[in-house]
């Protein structure tokens, strides 16, 4: 969960360690489940799950939702948003991922992920 109020402007440092599933060579990703830039953790591991990196972390992501949520906070519209990874097998990446978010004007938006 993150109350997104204001949006950051800087840029993300880089993350120094390792997400468990994480498969570089099969594209397989760290992906913010809350992206450094709607305020989620860029050190907390919990903050992040292994995830294909195109289109669940570069396309989908960041256009379905994120970039409607930052559009929100920055017409001053605070925003609350949570993201549950859904695991269904014993796989280290989860096969779903759950992004709800309601702003205080009564904005909604919700989507669900394959990974």
């Amino acid at each position: 969960m993150a109350c997104v109020v204001p949006t950051r402007k800087t840029k993300r440092p880089k993350l120094g360690f390792n997400v468990f599933g994480l498969d570089t060579s099969n594209r397989i990703v760290r992906c913010h489940l809350i992206r450094h830039k709607l305020n989620g953790s860029n050190t907390d591991p919990a903050n992040f799950a292994p995830c294909h990196q195109d289109p669940t972390n570069n396309s989908w992501m960041w256009q379905k939702v994120e970039a409607k949520i930052a559009a929100q906070v920055d017409a001053n519209n605070p925003v609350l948003m949570g993201v549950k990874p859904v695991y269904t097998t014993n796989n280290p990446r989860p096969d779903l991922i759950v992004v709800n978010a309601v702003g205080e004007n009564g904005w909604t938006c919700g989507r669900t992920f394959p990974t």
